[in-house]
């Protein structure tokens, strides 16, 4: 039986890599944690590639994608935000974040200091438990809020906030670990199976089992002009996060940044108006349909070029210059 067992599994490896593409190939980046749900691993370094990319990946002792942090800087950026800002599909120092620092020193910021906070799969409410919780312990002087259009749907499974009869905000407490974070534990002692392609394709195929939350009638009408007609309780959820994390940044004196990747047209708008009324930058990041050269092809995240154009248009806001990049 064992044998046939192993027999069996070799040959589901063979033909998954000759009939199936396979999307993220390589371990998990991140681990449970009982604030935020997850976060990245320390210490840790491993390789993830796709039919489009091979990509290494790096952290430091404190979970951020990148080196280890320069205690003597006095000029800390802090990028919060999902996969894009944690740059997925990019090598290590190529991800928008490390590309913003090195543009930052070459015009003169010597003592700029950009922190990666980024992790993939996340929505707005990781954000503002981190503002009230770790930001100020590195001496942040101004913040990016990455958000993209699927962070409303990521709010809902996050389940880290909700909203209470009257509007206002309620933050929740994290579930202990699904089974499978269980399973991740178990599996990531056996050496090299986060690489087969088989294992992987369970793995894609257990996420897209996932239960979604504690979804409120998540789907907004509309009328055919494409303009919302009424706003869901997911993006009012969506709107309410944001709004609380750039007052928090104002409370504490730290300028803000919005940086919008992938929304439709009425979703923008939102999010612009929200923005107009706190005075906040918005840089609307063009979708893929409009500059498919920032883009891989099929996966969708950002490529190289694609986290070249995001720095420079952050570091035109942040400099007071015109974006070198267009």
């Amino acid at each position: 039986m064992c044998g046939a067992v192993i027999v069996a599994l070799l040959l589901g490896e063979i033909l998954v890599r000759l009939l199936i593409p396979v999307r993220n190939i390589g371990p998990s980046f991140s681990v449970h944690d009982p604030v935020y749900g997850k976060t990245l691993k320390k210490n840790f370094s491993c390789t993830r590639s796709s039919s489009e990319f091979r990509m290494s990946l790096t952290t430091n002792s404190l979970g951020f994608r990148g080196p280890e942090l320069v205690e003597e800087r006095t000029d800390v950026l802090l990028c919060l935000g999902d996969s894009i800002t944690l740059g997925y599909g990019v090598d290590d120092g190529a991800e928008y974040p490390r590309v913003l620092q090195r543009e930052l020193v070459r015009n003169g910021r010597a003592q700029a200091q950009v922190i990666n906070a980024g992790i993939g799969a996340t929505g707005n409410g990781r954000w503002l438990r981190f503002l009230q919780t770790e930001a100020a312990v590195y001496s942040t002087d101004y913040v990016v809020l990455q958000t993209t259009g699927n962070d409303i749907e990521d709010n809902i499974r996050d389940s880290l906030y909700k909203l209470s009869s009257n509007g206002t905000l309620v933050s929740c407490s994290v579930s202990p670990p699904g089974l499978s974070r269980r399973l991740q534990q178990i599996i990531e002692v056996v050496p090299g199976i986060a690489y087969s392609h088989l294992f992987c394709l369970a793995r894609e195929a257990a996420g897209r089992l996932r239960p979604a939350g504690n979804k409120d009638s998540g789907t907004v009408r509309r009328e055919e002009s494409g303009r919302p007609q009424e706003i869901s309780q997911p993006e009012k959820l969506f709107l309410a996060l944001i709004e609380r994390s750039i007052e928090l940044c104002r409370e504490r004196g730290w300028p803000v940044l919005l940086v919008a990747v992938d929304f439709t047209p009425p979703r923008m708008e939102m999010l612009q108006s929200l923005a107009r009324r706190h005075r906040v930058p918005v840089i609307a990041i063009p979708k893929k349909s409009q500059r498919p050269d920032l883009y891989f092809r099929v996966d969708g995240h950002l490529n190289s070029a694609g986290h070249k154009f995001v720095a420079a248009q952050v570091a035109a806001e942040v400099l007071g210059k015109e974006p070198a990049i267009q």
